[in-house]
């Protein structure tokens, strides 16, 4: 196994020397005006990263909240990101919400059930936790 991570670590490094010598030797980079500050692609369409009205949605919060990089005005990084990248902080954060939603529901329907019958509950919650039937 040590074998196989070495080598997935060695084309990591390999993937990102590559990288870095296509950003140092791309000339449209210079400027980062349309370079997305999550995937590093040059863009014809962009949202700013910090924008005062709501038309972008906070870019800035979500990139912060669930990303594992942190973006500020002063980093000197790009401050747009392409449409893509946007969509799918937009997406994540959509489903984080409706996840907390939907959890709370079944939170709540959870203690009514045990509210007005503790055993049918307990086997509901027995019942729904058995893997699904295998067809072949």
């Amino acid at each position: 196994m040590n074998c196989s991570k070495s080598n997935h670590d060695q084309n990591t490094q390999n993937n990102n020397r590559n990288l870095l010598f296509h950003l140092h030797e791309d000339p449209a980079l210079e400027d980062f005006l349309n370079v997305c500050r999550i995937c590093a692609t040059i863009a014809d369409e962009v949202c700013p990263i910090f924008y005062e009205h709501s038309q972008c949605d906070d870019i800035a919060g979500k990139i912060n909240q669930y990303l594992p990089i942190k973006v500020s005005k002063e980093d000197g990084l790009p401050q747009v990101i392409c449409v893509q990248c946007q969509s799918t902080i937009l997406a994540w954060d959509e489903l984080v919400k409706c996840s907390v939603q939907a959890n709370m529901v079944l939170q709540q329907k959870l203690s009514v059930m045990r509210l007005l019958d503790p055993e049918k509950a307990e086997e509901e919650i027995v019942e729904s936790t058995k893997p699904p039937i295998e067809t072949t």
